[in-house]
This record gives structure tokens, sequence and C-alpha cells, in this order.
């Protein structure tokens, strides 16, 4: 018999710069700050799998009670920056369900984030008639 899953816990995401991700994500999309951490030490490593690994974790909920955790390293030193495509093995997204999605584009254009496109249309599926728009960060 398979374990089962009983629930999404959160989603992380490792970001470069906490403070400019709580700008976009707390305070221009509206989710609430639950706590905000900073870990370091043999339990971090243990968990992360990271030698030296030093982080600031920010747990933020959507109004819908979905989390989203924001995870800044600042150690070990020697850290890649990568910035997958949607096509790129490892790239993730998380699809959001917002009021207009044109007062979104237009209030995190200020945040440097900007749509791959003009949002589009879903022609056709479940979501048909949903307007999407994948939004990219600085």
């Amino acid at each position: 018999m398979s374990p089962a899953v009983s629930g999404i816990a959160h989603t992380g995401i490792t970001v470069t710069d906490l403070h400019r991700s709580l700008l976009f994500w707390r305070d221009a999309l509206g989710f609430t700050e639950e706590f905000h951490d900073h870990l370091e030490g043999k339990f971090v490593e243990t968990v992360s799998g990271v030698d030296r690994a030093i982080v600031d974790v920010v747990m933020l909920k959507s109004p819908d009670g979905q989390r989203i955790e924001l995870v800044q390293y600042s150690s070990p030193p020697e850290r890649d920056e990568v910035r997958p495509r949607p096509c790129d093995v490892g790239s993730l997204h998380v699809a959001l369900f917002v009021d207009d999605i044109d007062a979104v584009c237009e209030s995190v254009a200020a945040l440097d984030w900007a749509p791959a496109n003009p949002p589009q249309t879903v022609p056709e599926g479940p979501l048909a008639g949903t307007r999407v728009a994948y939004l990219f960060g600085p």
C-alpha cells in the first residue's frame, strides 16, 4: 500500500532577494505573512542537504489558505542563480486565481514583473474562457 497524501503544506521558492519577493507576494498580491525565520546550523543543513546552509524563510498565506514559502540562502557562498524558461526541466510555476488579471499585471509592473506576453484566454477545456498570463520577475 502506498502512503496517502492528506494535503499540500506549502510550495517553496528559493529567491535571490527576500525583501523584493515580499513586495511582490505580500504587498502586490495580498498574501499575509505567517512567520519570518532565520535558520542556520545542523537542522537546516540536514533538511536541505546543503552544507553551511544559512537561510531566511518567510511563510505566506493566500486568501484561500494556500501557503508559499520564500527562502533566501545567504550561505554557502557558491550558489548558482538559475532562471529557467517554462520549457526547462526544473522550472516551476504557481497558478493563482485573481479577480482582474489586467490590474494585477499593471500593479506588479512597478516591481519589474511582466507577463511573457499579454494575457491570453484559454480556448477550450476545463478552464475555457479564463484569462491567463505567465508573469516573470526581475
